[in-house]
């Protein structure tokens, strides 16, 4: 379980890179910059492991679709919202611990399968652990800070479908493989963008912001897909999804000693009701154990 951990403090520190990143260059050009240096990783260790892409229509597509839902997608709006003076580091890293509910939901949908009461429970705290740590239980309604919320969800709704279609596609294609090439083409989603907002904004590049972003790419979008890989292959599924829980722990101390994040209780307390019920989705507290995994494991928790 020592890979779980070591993967959990590299995620929850990927939150506090993003923030620091989007202080200099705009939220498409640091999701732009993180999938480009993810990439290159990849593509390096799989050379350095001697194997071989083969290119045919069909890992194009696939990965193209995984790349937009998984990757482009996700990691424009985290970035966006995190550009934003309501969105904290902390609270980004709680909002996108939901990531295994939307893939449950999305995955139930389309196999029309129905969640059992204690699913539906989960799906409910949840829902009301947003709502909490978002501090919505305050009032503060204003569309600067609910907006910034919203795109942190959309993000993790993404990223569940684009495990849902992973599960559905992804079939054959050499798991490493397909992350690489997922990467590169949500590179080639995101320049376009990238480049208009640049020229618009500008880059207002320091010695911190550049380091925050090498971090970003290489460590949190290259290196940490290996390891869940690996995690997955080791551990199975289930287990491997455990970091799940992990993530937020590891974001919020991040962003309270090092970014001197306000610390709130309600964030906490959201957290906590968010993390039961995906506990609850997930069936890992119910008293009937499922002995196969689900569906619903959050295998490519791309973070």
């Amino acid at each position: 379980m020592r890979r779980v951990f070591f993967l959990a403090g590299i995620w929850g520190w990927s939150f506090l890179f993003v923030r620091v990143a989007v202080k200099g260059l705009t939220p498409t050009t640091v999701a732009c910059g993180r999938v480009l240096l993810g990439s290159a990783f990849l593509f390096i260790a799989l050379a350095i492991r001697g194997r071989r892409v083969q290119i045919d229509r069909r890992l194009v597509k696939t990965v193209a679709t995984m790349g937009l839902l998984s990757n482009a997608v996700p990691f424009a709006l985290q970035a966006w919202a995190q550009h934003q003076p309501s969105m904290t580091s902390s609270l980004a890293s709680v909002l996108n611990a939901t990531t295994p509910i939307f893939a449950a939901v999305v995955a139930a949908v389309m196999s029309g399968d129905r969640f059992r009461r204690p699913q539906l429970g989960g799906l409910l705290l949840s829902i009301v652990g947003v709502g909490v740590a978002a501090g919505l239980s305050r009032g503060d309604l204003r569309a600067a800070t609910i907006l910034p919320d919203l795109a942190m969800l959309g993000s993790t709704f993404s990223y569940g479908l684009g495990f849902t279609y992973a599960r559905i596609h992804l079939g054959p294609i050499d798991p490493m493989i397909a992350a690489a090439g997922q990467q590169i083409m949500a590179f080639g989603f995101l320049l376009p963008f990238a480049t208009i907002t640049s020229m618009q904004h500008g880059i207002h590049l320091t010695t911190t912001r550049v380091i925050a972003m090498l971090l970003l790419g290489c460590l949190g979008t290259g290196l940490a897909w290996m390891i869940n890989l690996g995690n997955i292959t080791l551990l199975g599924p289930t287990k491997a999804s455990t970091v799940t829980f992990l993530v937020p722990i590891v974001a919020v101390i991040a962003g309270v000693v090092i970014l001197h994040e306000p610390f709130r209780v309600t964030m906490v307390i959201g957290a906590a009701i968010v993390l039961l019920g995906v506990a609850l989705i997930q069936e890992r507290i119910t008293a009937r154990r499922i002995a196969v995994p689900s569906e619903a494991d959050p295998v490519f928790l791309e973070r």
